[in-house]
């Protein structure tokens, strides 16, 4: 699958949501989002990554990079992350000591995944 990102700006603050997967191949469109988002001038940026199912070291690398980049102007940089994988991998690499990460299920996510699929609609 690829990344679809999707941005959402109010006053200083932006959600990039991402959707599909973060790797060698899309990366470049993480980090161009990240850049233009910052070059705009947004001082609080939020990465949704609720729906992506992947992450490599090279999107690793641009949340790093862009929480240096973020705070380093004192700015506030949050990861939100429901996904199980990708947590994981936070953990095992230490990012989850270094980034503020916000792994709350979306009230939709939580409603969605309640429903009986024979009788949802």
């Amino acid at each position: 699958m690829l990344l679809r990102i999707d941005t959402t700006s109010s006053q200083d603050s932006t959600v990039l949501a991402a959707a599909g997967e973060i790797d060698i191949d899309t990366v470049d469109l993480l980090r161009t989002a990240v850049a233009d988002t910052l070059q705009a001038g947004t001082r609080n940026l939020v990465v949704d990554l609720n729906q992506v199912s992947y992450i490599d070291s090279a999107g690793l690398g641009v949340l790093v990079g862009t929480y240096k980049r973020v705070t380093g102007a004192d700015g506030a940089f949050t990861v939100r992350c429901c996904e199980p994988r990708v947590l994981r991998l936070f953990a095992i690499t230490g990012l989850t000591d270094l980034l503020d990460i916000d792994d709350t299920v979306p009230v939709a996510l939580a409603v969605s995944e309640d429903l009986d699929p024979a009788v949802a609609v």
